[in-house]
């Protein structure tokens, strides 16, 4: 009787993941259908014009008073403006840190690396996969299709980072210096008696002299 195989799924690619959640056309629907800003309508306040005929001087008052209070207006509305925009630009860009760090984390449970290099791989592929950066940037929006693409992400990345130790590394290098130490305790300095040993009778003789001489002093 034949032995039966077990097929195992191959592992999800990023287009799987873009396919599975429709990337392009939700990205698109979602850039269509988000809301402008909610504008507040004021009821317009009567304001009562000096006659230019028979109040000429209350008229180039008037004309003197309105110019100014518009000027006021306008800086005021561009400072404000340019508030909101700077407080959005910097919530943007915290939520974003706090959203990057998240994602390294993630990966970082399996890969174990560098979060520098692992943060550094995920803009490469943002910005060499166009969809990935869509996703990306809908991240909020889509967060399974994220969780997952991210998923896939780490697969990918684990055959690039061998920054695991391999156990065997680790015991050979331990091997070697323990040798080195043994080596170094084996080559230390010879005694005197192991010195003259090594000699011939003539320098023996000599060498004994030397000895000799120098305790007299």
């Amino acid at each position: 009787m034949a032995e039966d195989t077990k097929v195992v799924p191959a592992e999800p690619s990023l287009e799987d993941v873009y396919k599975e959640f429709n990337v392009d056309r939700v990205a698109e629907d979602f850039s269509r259908t988000q809301t402008p800003p909610e504008t507040r309508t004021e009821t317009p306040v009567k304001t009562v014009v000096p006659d230019p005929v028979t109040d000429v001087d209350g008229f180039k008052n008037f004309l003197s008073s309105d110019v100014a209070d518009r000027n006021t207006i306008k800086e005021t509305l561009r400072s404000v403006q340019a508030q909101q925009n700077q407080d959005r630009m910097e919530r943007a860009r915290t939520q974003e840190e706090a959203d990057v760090k998240k994602a390294v984390d993630a990966l970082n449970q399996t890969l174990k690396a560098d979060p520098d290099m692992v943060e550094f791989a995920l803009a490469k592929e943002a910005r060499q996969d166009p969809r990935f950066l869509k996703l990306w940037q809908n991240r909020q929006k889509m967060p399974h299709a994220w969780e997952k693409a991210l998923s896939v992400i780490g697969k990918k990345l684990e055959a690039k980072f061998q920054f695991r130790a391999d156990p065997q590394l680790v015991e050979n290098q331990r091997a070697v210096k323990t040798a080195q130490s043994a080596l170094a305790t084996a080559q230390k300095e010879p005694s005197q008696a192991e010195k003259l040993g090594t000699l011939d009778l003539n320098d023996l003789n000599k060498q004994l002299d030397q000895i000799k001489n120098s305790n007299r002093y």
